[in-house]
């Protein structure tokens, strides 16, 4: 590695277990590769059903989840109920590639901890960060040294 490239690396990688709700996979590699691109190293499991969600946080409760709003058949919202049902604190972030001002505001009422638009994903490290030091301290994802504007387009 170069001298400029070494420079230019996250000087520590933040550990991420991340579930993605997601109905395209296409979108979840996106999703995936601004994280890495953000500094994180990223453990993910993919899931497209209510059913495959409950199962999954059953068996291996992850940091946190990031949900498409339109699903199809569901909501990503509806992967929060899902959370509170299981008695789960787990932060969600919903990612959509449209989502109305009064309908971010509602979701954020109603718990969501943040929306990225996907056209807007390098935004997207920066609001998981914020919502891993909104987890109790026992809990939080450590933090790094990056700058800001490494997850803003300045």
């Amino acid at each position: 590695m170069t001298a400029a490239a070494t420079a230019s690396a996250p000087a520590s990688r933040t550990k991420l277990d991340v579930l993605l709700v997601e109905d395209n996979s296409s979108d979840a590699e996106l999703v995936l590769r601004e994280l890495r691109r953000g500094g994180f190293d990223v453990v993910s499991v993919l899931v497209q059903t209510a059913n495959e969600l409950r199962q999954q946080v059953r068996a291996h409760p992850p940091d946190m989840v990031l949900a498409d709003y339109n699903l199809g058949q569901w909501r990503g919202m509806d992967a929060l109920d899902i959370l509170r049902a299981e008695g789960l604190d787990i932060p969600l972030i919903l990612v959509s590639g449209a989502l109305g001002d009064v309908t971010a505001v509602e979701c954020i009422k109603r718990g969501a901890t943040d929306y990225v638009l996907k056209d807007t994903l390098a935004r997207l490290p920066l609001s998981v960060r914020r919502a891993g030091q909104s987890l109790p301290t026992w809990q939080r994802l450590p933090t790094t040294n990056m700058p800001f504007c490494t997850y803003c387009e300045c």
